[in-house]
């Protein structure tokens, strides 16, 4: 069976990278491959993957890895010892001898204090379980946070500088309480040196920053597979971490999920430093996988053809079998409330609707920096009654089946993942013809709108298909058929598995 790794920081509901990456996970596992997701944040990985397998937005049969897990794993020899279960019964006890102590119940944190210095401050969990201990200075700053697992145990102590409070230097657990990891910082870094102890042989291996760590632990992974594994990187914050591998043991596939250029994201642009990073050292990676044709002609022009650039588009492998009635007053937009999605202006031009229907609503469902300022331009045009910021949606499919259609009003896309969830849900996209994929996806007056960045314009089209329902309607109609025909999970699982058999075939021819 084909071994396939995908790398990103962090499981989360996430953007729309992080959707494709479940989306296509899900599918591969499908057609027979051993798909992982590998994470290189500190976080609590096997909680969040649990949460997402609940969900059904992570396919139960997609394994998942984090390095800090890993490595925690690899080290273990024993389950928790009664030092560690002693020191927590007492660490967990809420009072404590001469201490005074403030309880706060909403957090479920309690401080400790001592001739009115704070000394130390405990968090528990919702289900009772000890959290954190943070220990205080003579300055009042943080010193250390004593870090317990759920199960009981200290799995990790973190150290912070007395003046700035920043992470110095942090220790990390097994469960048997040895120190398999010690990563230290400085004052003027925001990387870490990291030390990881092998307790089997007695052996420390040093690290100089993050990416070195990270690369190191992928080309462990990829050494301990059979047969040569495929690697995708569809994340630009691991992308160096993938690209210093072994390129003897892995075959490494980076996908762009962004418009590579900076404002006006056309060709002449300068372009986007973490992209540019990627495509300064396109001709390394065994593929360059990109959502469109036009991109992938606009980066052949600026960085050269080396024969290993591929369009591969998204693709939806299912939608919510629960079936949502349709509002003909309602439309939805789904994106990062941030300066690129343009929502200010969307909400403008929503008002101008409103004029003439006073009952239309836009929802607005996602999250970001520029929440309160919305929250205070809905209220300044008196639209509280008709535009609604929803927040993230854990089920968009619902969000697209009630919707009558939806808005994409960005500055710039790669693909835009939120076009193919509406249509394959059969609801048209209004949507600005921007670069790069809405003319990829949308067929012009036929299952949609693409218009120039024009948002009177916007309104106009807008008030057409609300006065217009049964049209809107018919739209959604042309685009779930035309979605499911060019777009299907079949069609793009085929180009992705041409893919890997051309990668397999070149070892082959090189050997």
């Amino acid at each position: 069976m084909n071994k396939i790794f995908m790398v990103m920081n962090k499981l989360s509901w996430g953007s729309g990278s992080t959707r494709t990456i479940m989306y296509r996970s899900a599918s591969l596992v499908k057609d027979g491959y051993d798909v992982s997701i590998l994470t290189l944040q500190d976080v609590n990985n096997d909680k969040k993957a649990k949460n997402l397998r609940e969900s059904g937005r992570l396919d139960s049969k997609v394994k998942t890895s984090n390095v800090y897990e890993d490595y925690q794993k690899r080290n273990t020899k024993g389950d928790v010892t009664r030092k560690q279960k002693r020191y927590y019964k007492k660490s967990a006890k809420i009072k404590e001898r001469k201490l005074k102590i403030k309880t706060n119940k909403t957090k479920n944190t309690v401080k400790y204090y001592k001739d009115d210095k704070l000394l130390k401050l405990k968090k528990w969990r919702k289900n009772g379980t000890l959290s954190y201990i943070d220990y205080y200075n003579d300055n009042k700053k943080k010193a250390v946070r004593e870090k317990f697992h759920s199960r009981r145990y200290i799995t990790k102590k973190t150290f912070y500088a007395p003046d700035s409070g920043k992470e110095m230097h942090i220790q990390y657990f097994t469960p048997d309480g040895f120190c398999f990891l010690d990563s230290w910082s400085s004052e003027y870094m925001d990387t870490y040196k990291h030390f990881l102890h092998d307790r089997s042989n007695n052996t420390v291996q040093r690290f100089k920053d993050d990416d070195e760590f990270y690369t190191d632990w992928l080309n462990l992974l990829c050494s301990e597979e059979s047969e040569k594994p495929f690697i995708i990187c569809d994340k630009r914050e691991t992308a160096i971490s993938v690209m210093n591998m072994d390129p003897d043991n892995s075959h490494k596939i980076h996908v762009i999920h962004r418009n590579h250029f900076k404002h006006p994201f056309t060709p002449g642009s300068s372009i986007k430093t973490k992209e540019k990073r990627v495509l300064d050292r396109i001709k390394e990676h065994d593929a360059v996988v990109l959502l469109t044709e036009k991109q992938k002609v606009d980066v052949i022009n600026e960085f050269g053809d080396y024969g290993n650039i591929r369009v591969i588009p998204h693709s939806i492998p299912h939608v919510s079998d629960e079936k949502v009635e349709k509002d003909d007053k309602t439309v939805s937009m789904v994106a990062r409330l941030h300066d690129t999605k343009q929502t200010p202006k969307t909400i403008e031009a929503f008002q101008r609707v409103v004029q003439e229907i006073p009952d239309a609503k836009l929802e607005l469902y996602g999250t970001g920096e520029l929440k309160e300022s919305l929250e205070k331009q809905i209220h300044e045009l008196n639209l509280d009654q008709n535009v609604f910021l929803k927040g993230y949606a854990r089920n968009t499919d619902k969000v697209y089946q009630k919707s009558l259609f939806t808005l994409l009003t960005s500055k710039y896309e790669a693909f835009s993942l939120v076009i193919l969830e509406s249509m394959f849900n059969g609801t048209p996209v209004i949507s600005f013809d921007i670069n790069y994929g809405p003319s990829d996806i949308i067929k012009d007056k036929e299952d949609g709108y693409l218009i120039k960045q024009d948002f009177q314009m916007l309104s106009d089209k807008i008030l057409e298909l609300l006065n217009n329902p049964e049209k809107a309607r018919e739209m959604g109609r042309m685009a779930k058929i035309n979605a499911e025909k060019h777009f299907n999970e079949n069609v793009v699982m085929e180009k992705w598995e041409d893919l890997f058999s051309e990668l397999k075939k070149k070892d082959h021819l090189n050997v």
